[in-house]
């Protein structure tokens, strides 16, 4: 909650009010990795995949409903899902095996292309939507300053 209220209430929020949506995307996406890089057993790799999963993704929620329930309610439920069902001591234990481009490896499937995919992918879509809304904040130097027309 805390690090949702910090990342886009705040910071995501006065970034976008002066360098329009799509840059306080990109800046939002590369915080969300460096905080995950005080993350235990994180790689490079790792945390590029979790600023692209969980930084475009938890925005992208931010941006269509300007609202911070919708990127909380998302960040808890993967977070929950990762540590309390799909953990070492979690609920469930799978064993993914394969390659770890597919399985995540170590990491878990967080860490999958096909995680990152998906995530990309409903990023997208909410992004589109907000557009669609007009939702996207053009840069303060744009001339055209408004948000985009639906």
């Amino acid at each position: 909650m805390v690090e949702e209220i910090i990342l886009r209430g705040i910071v995501f929020r006065i970034t976008e009010e002066r360098l329009g949506t799509w840059l306080a995307l990109a800046i939002s996406a590369l915080l969300f990795a460096l905080l995950h890089l005080a993350s235990p057993n994180v790689t490079l790799v790792s945390a590029i995949v979790a600023g692209l999963e969980g930084g475009v993704l938890l925005s992208a929620a931010y941006v269509l409903t300007s609202r911070l329930w919708l990127p909380v309610g998302i960040h808890f439920a993967w977070d929950f899902s990762q540590d309390a069902l799909f953990n070492a001591n979690g609920l469930m234990q799978a064993n993914l095996i394969g390659p770890s481009l597919l399985s995540g490896g170590e990491s878990g499937i967080e860490e999958s292309i096909l995680a990152l995919l998906l995530c990309l992918m409903i990023s997208a879509y909410l992004l589109l939507l907000a557009r669609q809304r007009g939702h996207i904040v053009q840069p303060s130097w744009s001339a055209a300053r408004q948000r985009d027309p639906p």
